[in-house]
């Protein structure tokens, strides 16, 4: 069943260094995945987004792509777009929470921005009261990468642990590099918007550092067993190189299930191996991984990602090139 919230405050949130208004009330979508698998995905926040988040050809390379040529494609693929100038995508912050029902270990995948980055917006905190989940029982908790969309919510307002008894997983490199006292963004895409961000996502960070803290590459990826169902593999490129992909497998479903975090951040980027975002740090890395990546993916399998349209998830044809949005509801 598909379930709404009332509308919280409108609020404001940071982003590339202007406020824009919060548009929706959160949204959630139940999911069986299996006879072992109790899936909710959630949505945290939609943001219009006006020029923030820009599509390349060839990485930072080739030209912008035309909105009126791009927006159609996002249309087709479930997003919620205005048309009329200035052209606007209306952005969603999915995170994911997982039951995993034969271990009975309960997982939450990325946080959304939380009660500090978006003031007034909506909170994880509320939302997943509302569904009646404790956050005291949450056991894992996997953050894709450092951006502030994707952690700022693991922290209440009052920066204590909003998952207190949970062992956060992440990228080694990707920690490291948002928990440096002195990071050089130069390099990276939007360095205003990352130097803005990074006190809140430290401070969200630190909540979790030296008690319950698991760090992968590319090396150790492989190795973390410790969530049942549970396969972590490295997808650099968006953020550094430990950039987390999860995929969850089932004894019964007879496909999977892939959490994408920002490693594809819209369908379209699967059909079209040469498109960037101007939010990849890396963007030639992060083609050549959504390339490889493309390729793991079955036609059945699931597909999540935090910034595909509502409630996340699609599916993959790689000898098509085409990427369908899937919504039980529509």
């Amino acid at each position: 069943a598909e379930g709404k919230l009332q509308p919280m405050s409108r609020g404001h949130l940071l982003l590339c260094l202007f406020f824009i208004s919060a548009i929706h009330g959160l949204q959630y979508q139940r999911f069986k995945f299996g006879t072992d698998w109790h899936l909710i995905a959630i949505n945290d926040l939609e943001i219009p987004s006006a020029g923030n988040l820009e599509f390349f050809l060839d990485g930072p390379f080739g030209p912008q792509i035309d909105p009126k040529v791009l927006f159609p494609k996002l249309t087709r693929i479930g997003y919620n777009v205005t048309t009329s100038p200035p052209e606007k995508l209306i952005l969603p912050i999915n995170t994911l929470y997982a039951h995993n029902l034969v271990s009975g270990q309960q997982l939450y995948f990325d946080t959304g921005l939380g009660a500090n980055i978006s003031r007034g917006a909506a909170e994880t905190f509320k939302t997943i009261q509302f569904l009646g989940i404790d956050p005291n029982e949450i056991d894992f908790i996997f953050i894709s990468h450092g951006h502030g969309d994707h952690s700022g919510g693991l922290m209440h307002e009052d920066y204590t642990p909003l998952f207190p008894k949970a062992t956060l997983v992440m990228g080694r490199d990707d920690y490291d590099l948002f928990m440096s006292p002195d990071p050089n963004w130069a390099d990276f895409c939007c360095p205003e918007l990352l130097n803005s961000i990074q006190p809140w996502v430290q401070r969200a960070l630190s909540q979790y550092t030296g008690r319950q803290l698991v760090l992968l590459n590319s090396t150790t990826a492989s190795n973390f067993k410790d969530a049942q169902g549970v396969e972590v593999e490295i997808s650099g490129g968006h953020t550094s190189d430990d950039h987390m992909t999860i995929k969850l497998t089932s004894q019964d479903a007879g496909y999977d299930f892939y959490i994408l975090g920002d490693s594809f951040i819209s369908g379209y980027h699967m059909e079209d191996s040469n498109v960037g975002c101007s939010h990849d740090h890396h963007r030639v890395e992060a083609i050549q991984t959504r390339i490889q990546f493309r390729q793991k993916f079955a036609p059945k399998d699931l597909l999540f990602a935090m910034h595909f349209a509502f409630p996340g998830t699609g599916f993959f044809d790689n000898s098509k090139l085409q990427f369908t949005y899937y919504n039980p509801q529509s």
